[in-house]
């Protein structure tokens, strides 16, 4: 199977199929607000431990496929230059866009247990543009030296769901709630780590991927950034 075939076979290399994902997203949201306005909130205990164990074990092996790829995503050099066999390039991409949607599903939880606070704007962003990367990084491209975001994201968000798994068995523990502003400092972390690769890839090293990709990941990293750190600010600094 050839690169061409790959894109052809992917079922997420239209860009209208990410689209119409979004827009079932926030469709999705709207409808559960208005069907929550007058009842009660769902217990969702052993859903919500469910999903946290889901989503470590998932990201946990999406960093296991990442590594025994054999691509050295780690490295510096152009990511044009790495080869990767079509098919893996494929299981990859289908394994981590299922991965970015299925994270969509905790909004969905926030509001069938009426923490609609926690539904900002922040947090909207955030989901709607990770997809976005998935599809530029892995459906279109394949190229785009994504694999070390991918890869980093996935440990932050094993250490993220941990810690959400442990508030959930644990709610009330004092340590767990002081550890609650180190996730925002290690998610703000790998933002500054992408958008460093990104710097290095096309201004210091001059590879050769589209442009448009370092102008819309990096817009998307930064954005992400500044975004988090106003969180942390307005959250933690009081």
């Amino acid at each position: 199977m050839d690169d061409e075939t790959v894109l052809r076979t992917f079922p997420f290399s239209s860009l209208l199929f990410t689209a119409l994902l979004i827009t079932f997203y926030l469709s999705a949201l709207k409808i559960i607000r208005y069907f929550m306005l007058n009842r009660d909130p769902f217990d969702l205990h052993n859903f919500i431990i469910a999903y946290n164990v889901y989503q470590i074990l998932a990201c946990a092996t999406f960093m296991n496929i990442l590594v025994k790829s054999g691509v050295k995503f780690w490295r510096v050099y152009c990511p044009e230059t790495w080869y990767m066999e079509p098919q893996l390039q494929y299981d990859i991409g289908r394994f981590g866009f299922w991965l970015k949607a299925s994270e969509m599903i905790e909004t969905f939880v926030f509001l069938l247990r009426k923490k609609n606070g926690q539904v900002t704007k922040l947090h909207l962003f955030h989901h709607c543009i990770t997809v976005t990367f998935l599809y530029f990084s892995v459906a279109y491209d394949f190229k785009s030296g994504g694999y070390l975001a991918l890869f980093i994201n996935s440990l932050v968000h094993v250490i993220m769901y941990s810690y959400y798994l442990a508030s959930t068995l644990f709610s009330g523990s004092r340590v767990l709630s002081n550890f609650k502003p180190v996730i925002t400092v290690i998610q703000i972390t790998q933002f500054v780590i992408v958008l460093c690769q990104i710097l290095l890839h096309k201004v210091f090293m001059g590879c050769e991927y589209p442009m448009f990709f370092t102008f819309y990941y990096f817009f998307g990293f930064g954005a992400l950034t500044v975004f988090f750190l106003d969180f942390y600010r307005k959250t933690y600094k009081k």
